[in-house]
């Protein structure tokens, strides 16, 4: 899930802001747990999907959780990710940025 959404890539570009404030540091860190969070949360809705007799616990069960979960959720799945682009095209990732597309993510994983 967290490969589709461009989650993992907000994580990785977040650990590439250099925060020299304490207070910065904090809230990055915090960003990143609300990440993991709606992480959680979307994969949780993606396998609690899955039709109860197709589950057999492995992990091609859940990459087909999250495929039919993406065709499923393609519109705002696709507006959630044309908005993480368009953050991460206009330059260098910011906290103002990162909380930005946290919102974006909490949204999607709210429907």
């Amino acid at each position: 899930m967290g490969s589709t959404v461009g989650i993992d890539r907000l994580r990785a570009l977040a650990g590439r802001i250099a925060a020299k404030e304490h207070w910065d540091r904090l809230a990055i860190r915090r960003i990143a747990d609300d990440l993991f969070s709606g992480q959680r949360a979307l994969t949780a809705e993606a396998l609690s999907a899955l039709d109860a007799s197709q589950a057999h616990g492995n992990r091609a069960d859940g990459m087909a959780a999250v495929k039919a979960w993406s065709q499923t959720h393609a519109e705002p799945l696709g507006r959630a990710k044309a908005f993480l682009d368009a953050l991460e095209r206009s330059g260098d990732l910011s906290i103002a940025k990162l909380t930005l597309a946290n919102s974006q993510i909490r949204e999607l994983a709210a429907r």
